[in-house]
């Protein structure tokens, strides 16, 4: 589902990739004009459209992994590459269902890519907030509790959720005794086990101004023109962008998707 439905071509409007990282719980992009990773608490999106791609990282190439961007994995295949020397390495083609067990070996993700207007403070940008792991489990439970992508009518602040652990298939807060229990352990043995825990990804709703939405029409109509550009571009050309954009993922954290619905 997208906000508009007008398609007839044009350059990408997306100008920022923003990841999100359960280790910290914040949110980071990377400035191409002072080539540093910029971290933030909040992201403001008013959401344009939604759509799946595949992410990661090939640790035996040192190489990100990409993919097009999907509306329908039931019908509509990926075409799922890496990058290493500025070279593309194929990885898998087709349906994700068939392809899964193919990503799963070189760190491959299902990922939900939540593109929307977002204010870093000056003036609102088309961006693509990219969200696995634990945090694409945090934004399916959010959008469950808003019938007819009802979120689309809403601003939305992503921002740092509960400190968390898997419990059978689904995310749990963790417990103040618990987190003081752990700390007691490391002062004993800082080289003790510690569990893997992560920050969830929270959301906040408020009313769209009429001006917001007026804004939220025309810019849509622009994203919606780009992806209709590049439906049937090289999946090179459609990646080599967000992955030049969007920060390495990190390797200080661990996140379970098994229990992921796909």
């Amino acid at each position: 589902m997208s906000r508009t439905k007008k398609r007839s071509g044009g350059s990408s409007p997306i100008k920022r990739f923003v990841r999100y990282s359960g280790g910290t719980g914040a949110f980071s992009y990377y400035d191409k004009s002072t080539e540093e990773t910029v971290e933030l608490d909040t992201l403001n999106v008013i959401v344009l459209d939604v759509r799946s791609s595949i992410t990661g990282f090939y640790e035996e190439k040192k190489a990100s992994i990409s993919s097009n961007m999907v509306l329908d994995t039931k019908k509509e295949p990926f075409k799922v590459i890496a990058f290493a020397n500025k070279k593309p390495i194929e990885i898998a083609e087709g349906l994700y269902a068939t392809i899964k067990p193919e990503l799963a070996k070189v760190g491959g993700k299902f990922t939900s890519n939540i593109i929307g207007l977002v204010d870093f403070g000056d003036g609102w940008e088309i961006s693509n907030i990219q969200l696995s792991g634990v945090a694409l489990n945090s934004w399916i439970e959010f959008t469950s509790e808003h019938d007819n992508n009802s979120y689309y009518d809403y601003l939305v602040t992503f921002k740092k959720g509960l400190l968390s652990k898997r419990d059978n298939g689904k995310n749990v807060p963790v417990t103040k005794k618990e987190e003081e229990v752990l700390d007691a352990k490391l002062k004993k043995n800082p080289r003790a086990p510690k569990p893997v825990w992560f920050y969830t990804v929270g959301f906040d709703i408020e009313d769209l101004t009429d001006e917001q939405i007026q804004l939220a029409e025309e810019e849509d109509t622009k994203l919606q023109e780009y992806f209709e550009g590049v439906s049937s571009a090289p999946v090179k050309e459609k990646s080599t962008e967000r992955v030049t954009d969007a920060p390495e993922p990190s390797d200080d954290e661990e996140e379970d998707e098994s229990d992921l619905p796909f």
